[in-house]
């Protein structure tokens, strides 16, 4: 995948970034993005939007899990097995909430970072539809990244509840909680160096 920073290199005469180096600038920028963002606190109205549209889709998927019981409800039906047959459904809903969600949450840091970016190389102060510029470049790589991570998440969050689950065996019990904290500390490692990499 070719980014804009690898582009901008390219047309310079530059070398394409490796793998490593990508990590490491990935690493630098995010150090500085947040540096920038301390001082420039305009920047946090894209956390406040990524709250704001995240909390739509969390009420979308609440609305849509009670319409759902509201139209598929059987008043006749009586007993503990009333509705199994919606769990499914249910579940689903808030599955693609969920990665929706993160979809928003992963677009709105790259329209952070790639403003940070803009102000530390340039010296400007970038307008505010220049980071969603920037990452409705990046809409496509955007949205694979925001569901794998979103679905690596959930899944981090199953074992996280088979670890706490009383119902479970105490071994299953506990390498649940063993592999939720290594999957998990990885994973913030990964998705620490991964947005950089995509939107600059």
């Amino acid at each position: 995948m070719v980014t804009v920073a690898d582009r901008w290199m390219l047309q310079r005469g530059g070398r394409r970034l490796g793998f490593v180096e990508r990590l490491s600038r990935g690493w630098k920028m995010t150090k500085l993005g947040m540096a920038v963002v301390r001082a420039d606190p305009e920047l946090m109205v894209y956390t406040f939007l990524s709250a704001v549209f995240s909390l739509v889709a969390i009420g979308a998927a609440v609305s849509s899990s009670v319409g759902l019981d509201v139209i598929a409800s059987d008043p006749e039906c009586v007993g503990e097995d009333c509705g199994s047959e919606l769990v499914f459904a249910h579940a689903a809903i808030w599955f693609v909430f969920y990665l929706l969600v993160s979809v928003i949450t992963v677009f709105w840091n790259a329209a952070i970072i790639a403003s940070a970016y803009e102000r530390l190389s340039s010296g400007t102060n970038p307008s505010f539809s220049y980071g969603i510029g920037q990452a409705m470049k990046c809409l496509p790589q955007i949205l694979v990244w925001g569901v794998i991570a979103g679905t690596v998440g959930l899944f981090i969050q199953m074992l996280e509840g088979l670890a706490h689950s009383e119902d479970a065996p105490p071994p299953l019990r506990l390498i649940a909680g063993l592999a939720s904290f290594i999957i998990g500390i990885a994973w913030w490692i990964v998705t620490f160096f991964v947005i950089p990499m995509i939107v600059l």
